[in-house]
């Protein structure tokens, strides 16, 4: 869509620093504006959320409260760059 002029978006968890590093790249490459949003909440919101979509059938998710956990965790920070 880029190639077409229109904008996109993206989603998704850019968890490890060089996946928005590379993001941010192609973006500079294309000469698109790239932004990065960090969408927060209290852990026990997320983990009510991820364990309630988890029991919808119509989901194309298989996350669960451990997959989160297990991002959380090995989530590189957000840096200025």
């Amino acid at each position: 869509m880029l190639e077409f002029g229109l904008p996109v978006i993206v989603d998704a968890t850019f968890l490890e620093y060089a996946h928005r590093e590379r993001f941010i790249r192609l973006a500079s490459e294309l000469s698109v504006p790239a932004l990065i949003l960090d969408v927060q909440a209290p852990d026990a919101i997320t983990q009510a959320r991820v364990e309630a979509r988890s029991r919808m059938t119509d989901q194309a998710s298989d996350a669960d409260a451990s997959v989160l956990f297990m991002q959380l965790r090995h989530a590189d920070p957000l840096t200025g760059a």
